[in-house]
């Protein structure tokens, strides 16, 4: 079993994809830079690690706190995607490290946010557990 129960991986996925979904909108933030902090910071590493509290909170209170705490992650830049994007991006990073049980530190290291754009495409119209699969199969042996 994971760090959380499956019943809770909806909530933590719903939780991810409005992060980067609303992070994406926001324009004047550099959305691979926030994308390379948050998969590096404190509360993504809570996540992985079933914390009910993070899991439990808005999307609001989730950017309250890394405004707070990590507000290195939001810089200005020009690098912004399109929020649905963002959002299947958010999405299928945090399943991954639920179904694999490897860190998201490492997932990111192995797969950075400009490979996970170009599995966008082929994958996002798929149902997640087969883009899951085929991701899984093709870039974390």
């Amino acid at each position: 079993m994971g760090a959380y129960k499956r019943l809770y991986l909806d909530d933590a996925n719903d939780l991810m994809r409005l992060l980067f979904e609303e992070v994406a909108k926001d324009k004047t933030n550099d959305f691979s830079y926030f994308v390379d902090g948050f998969m590096n910071c404190k509360y993504r590493r809570m996540l992985d690690k079933g914390y009910s509290r993070i899991i439990n909170m808005t999307y609001d209170e989730l950017l309250s706190y890394l405004h707070r705490d990590c507000n290195e992650i939001f810089k200005e830049g020009s690098f912004s995607i399109d929020s649905l994007q963002a959002g299947w991006i958010g999405r299928m990073y945090n399943n991954l490290q639920f179904e694999t049980k490897i860190s998201s530190v490492d997932i990111y290291k192995k797969l950075p946010l400009d490979k996970m754009m170009k599995l966008f495409v082929p994958l996002h119209t798929t149902s997640e557990e087969v883009a899951l699969e085929k991701i899984m199969q093709n870039n974390l042996h």
